[in-house]
């Protein structure tokens, strides 16, 4: 590994003073080593959740190593959760000292009178809801209807979205390693639905049915978001179909101590505790 990319948001409190920082070490731990934004072998990250997608989802064509530094809250996708071991890990990164683990993404097509409009990809989940009132949904996998759902809207997530949004509403924690789509719906009027969890193999068609107009909301009523960011106003009759997208993240996951062979759980005890 001799190509790095370090990467912050100006928004991230100590995100400039860590990027120097860790641009310096690696400079005065590599010899050769290359900083670049092009075609990096590694992908350093500096910041929370949110920063660490917004990057992951910037940087995959590439393919590159995803090292995340967390400066957030509970930083499910950090390599390294608490900064006095940020250095440490980034040395034991360079040693090889790292298992990866791959996570996958979702893809989303939206459809209307049958013709696919717009292509997204997603990191954590798909969400078609009304913005302020009732949407009537139907979901298929193929020509076979799984569920009806009338409320909020539905989630539709992958194992490493499994902690965010998906379980916000109620939805379960799945292990990043397990594949599987997750569907957990939104305050449903028909009464509260368990979550299905579905092979990766399958695809999920969301049909907007029918929904309630709002005078002072024009062409936002229904709407499609992507980790959490509204992309597309969605009209009466038209589909999301969501499934497992042909490409995958690496990510570095650190072996040198206990806490970091399992980090997905040691997070996931920190937020549910």
């Amino acid at each position: 590994m001799k190509k790095f990319s370090v990467q912050t948001s100006e928004y991230i409190d100590k995100g400039a003073f860590w990027k120097k920082k860790v641009v310096q070490f690696l400079k005065d731990n590599i010899s050769d080593v290359s900083i670049t934004n092009r075609n990096p072998d590694v992908v350093i990250i500096l910041g929370g959740d949110g920063t660490i997608i917004d990057k992951v989802m910037e940087f995959e064509k590439y393919n590159p190593l995803f090292f995340g530094l967390n400066l957030g809250n509970v930083g499910f996708l950090a390599s390294v959760r608490k900064e006095n071991e940020f250095l440490e890990g980034i040395h034991s990164l360079i040693k090889g000292e790292f298992e990866t683990s791959t996570r996958m993404l979702l893809e989303a097509k939206v459809l209307s009178n049958k013709k696919v409009i717009a292509v997204h990809r997603a990191f954590n989940e798909v969400v078609v809801r009304h913005v302020a009132g009732v949407v009537d949904l139907s979901l298929s996998l193929g020509s076979q209807e799984i569920r009806s759902l009338k409320g909020d809207g539905v989630i539709i997530a992958s194992p490493s979205g499994s902690t965010a949004y998906n379980f916000s509403a109620g939805g379960p924690i799945i292990d990043p390693k397990i594949e599987s789509l997750i569907i957990t719906s939104m305050m449903d009027l028909k009464g509260r639905k368990n979550s299905l969890v579905i092979s990766p193999n399958n695809a999920v068609s969301i049909r907007v049915n029918s929904f309630r107009e709002n005078r002072d909301s024009i062409n936002k009523d229904v709407i499609l978001t992507i980790d959490g960011k509204a992309q597309e106003s969605l009209s009466m009759f038209d589909e999301v179909c969501v499934k497992k997208h042909s490409r995958a993240i690496r990510i570095a996951e650190l072996i040198t101590n206990k806490e970091n062979e399992n980090y997905f759980f040691a997070s996931a005890k920190e937020k549910l505790d």
